[in-house]
């Protein structure tokens, strides 16, 4: 009641302040007084930035001349040059004239850092050399290939060492080789690596199989023929795989310091389960959950073009997956763009049937990698005709888990999250198990 008495009598004050001994006044009488007040609170401020300016302009160009002095001393000789000098010296290197926002001696700079970069005569400034950095490139490649021939090598010559069935084995003894001794050793050694794994806690397991698959991929690569690398398509493919390895090392950081989200940590170890058994299909279908969620879109799609829906903000908050991860960073969205590239390669890699693939034969040609010649269909042709048929139990469970035959309301992400949070749970568990064992045994 207080608050209202004051608000009318400022009220009256202000109309008796602008009607003086008037009993009434004019609509367009009360307008103007209005006006005339802005216009004064409008001056006001003007004349305070005014006054304000001067000294933001100081603040402002003590460190601009600040940066110019270290600028100028880390020019060193190039310094002396006239700026005409350095810009013709740079047009004859190669590099721009000026960048954005560059003065001279910024620019002398620049072409110190140049000239040390390239062999350069000081008397011409010609470029007599190659540049260090792309030289440097091609010896390690050079020096990698070297080392694959020579490991190809040392693999053909013990293979040749070999004792066959009418040789002497080792003992001295007419002995053919056991296949089935090699089997029993191949199947223990399987066994104790997955035994290994199961011991893992899932960072862990992802960083084990995406360091796996990382390195098959790059002996794929280096495997294609000196043409086919040098070839168009050779070099794309190169510059994607060395553009996904720099995607990866935030996914390889935060899994050893394990400071990865949680549910994204759970969508990677349901992809790399579903990669394990080669069912790519599951993989893709767990990534675009991770990626984009099974949430409404926020966007509507009419006549006159795109616009918001009403009431988006209550679709978002209604559903956790619409704030999909790959959003989140620009980190989480390259390292997620680079595994789908991954599973696009394992794919081919590692072929099963076209029904359990992504994309199945989309991607061809000999510049993709060496296996299969780029094709899945190929590859997986060679793979039948080497015998090699991709275990189906796994797919076979899921397929009766998820009603084969069909047709039924896909899980929801969440549910999926809790069956993964639940095996990561065991993980922890088993983990912590064998280090307190372990510390008994020491004890």
């Amino acid at each position: 009641m207080d608050k209202l008495k004051s608000l009318l009598a400022a009220k009256k004050k202000e109309t008796s302040e602008v009607r003086g001994d008037k009993k009434w006044m004019r609509k367009a009488d009360l307008e103007a007084a209005r006006l005339k007040r802005l216009r004064e609170e409008e001056q006001r401020e003007l004349a305070a930035k005014a006054r304000k300016k001067p000294r933001l302009v100081d603040e402002v160009s003590e460190p601009s001349r600040s940066r110019d002095a270290d600028a100028a001393r880390r020019g060193g000789v190039a310094r002396q040059r006239t700026p005409e000098e350095v810009i013709q010296r740079l047009r004859t290197l190669g590099q721009p004239a000026t960048l954005f926002g560059e003065g001279h001696p910024e620019r002398a700079e620049r072409l110190r850092r140049v000239e040390k970069e390239l062999d350069v005569d000081a008397n011409d400034g010609e470029v007599h050399g190659k540049n260090i950095v792309l030289e440097i490139q091609r010896e390690e490649e050079a020096q990698r290939r070297a080392e694959a021939a020579v490991r190809a090598q040392q693999r053909g010559a013990d293979e040749d060492d070999k004792p066959g069935e009418d040789a002497p084995a080792a003992g001295g003894d007419a002995a053919p080789a056991d296949p089935t001794a090699a089997a029993f050793a191949e199947a223990a050694r399987a066994l104790q690596e997955r035994l290994e794994e199961e011991r893992m806690e899932p960072e862990d397991l992802i960083a084990k199989y995406l360091r796996r698959w990382c390195d098959a991929w790059k002996e794929d690569m280096d495997a294609r023929p000196e043409a086919v690398r040098n070839g168009p398509a050779g070099v794309q493919a190169t510059n994607l795989f060395k553009q996904t390895m720099l995607f990866f090392r935030p996914l390889f950081e935060r899994l050893e310091r394990r400071e990865l989200n949680a549910e994204l940590m759970a969508g990677l170890y349901l992809m790399v389960e579903a990669m394990r058994q080669r069912h790519y299909l599951q993989a893709y279908d767990v990534y675009m959950k991770v990626t984009i969620g099974n949430a409404p879109w926020p966007i509507g799609v009419t006549q006159v073009g795109l616009h918001e829906r009403a009431g988006r903000e209550k679709i978002r908050l209604g559903h956790k997956a619409a704030s999909a991860h790959i959003m989140t960073d620009e980190a989480t969205r390259k390292f997620l763009q680079g595994w789908k590239r991954l599973l696009t390669f394992v794919q081919r890699r590692w072929p099963t049937d076209p029904s359990r693939s992504v994309d199945f034969n989309a991607q061809t040609g000999d510049g993709w990698g060496a296996a299969g010649g780029g094709s899945m269909k190929q590859a997986l042709i060679e793979a039948e005709q080497k015998g090699e048929k991709p275990d189906n139990k796994w797919a076979y469970k899921w397929a009766v888990e998820n009603g084969a035959g069909k047709c039924s309301v896909p899980e929801k992400w969440e549910y999926t999250l809790k069956r993964a949070y639940a095996a990561m749970e065991r993980r922890y568990e088993t983990q912590a198990a064998d280090a307190a064992g372990k510390t008994a045994g020491d004890a």
